[in-house]
């Protein structure tokens, strides 16, 4: 991401992500407790997306495997995804502290 868009922008972005990441985990978890396909796959595929454009590999794949599920009719079991949150927190606060500004600024 870095490369097409700049360290600064990049930063900002992956600073929203982690401000909006609970949001997304919680809606979510609310969508799969509730048996709402549609609203779950609409949460799934915006944390997906979201996920890949910042490089959170690791969560996009298990989005990846609860879209088929929910592509398929199943609601399914997401009782990883706040450890995967909680494990990617860190590791993108890091990435964030180290990274210098652009150039210009």
């Amino acid at each position: 991401m870095v490369v097409h868009v700049g360290r600064t922008a990049a930063a900002t972005f992956a600073s929203n992500f982690l401000a909006l990441l609970q949001d997304r985990l919680t809606q979510v978890q609310t969508a799969l407790g509730t048996a709402n396909l549609a609203a779950a796959l609409g949460a799934v595929l915006s944390l997906k997306t979201s996920s890949a454009m910042v490089g959170a590999e690791q969560l996009t794949r298990y989005c990846t495997g609860l879209e088929k599920e929910l592509r398929e009719g199943r609601i399914p079991n997401a009782d990883a995804l706040p450890r995967i949150a909680a494990d990617l927190r860190p590791a993108l606060t890091d990435v964030l502290a180290s990274m210098p500004p652009d150039a210009d600024g």
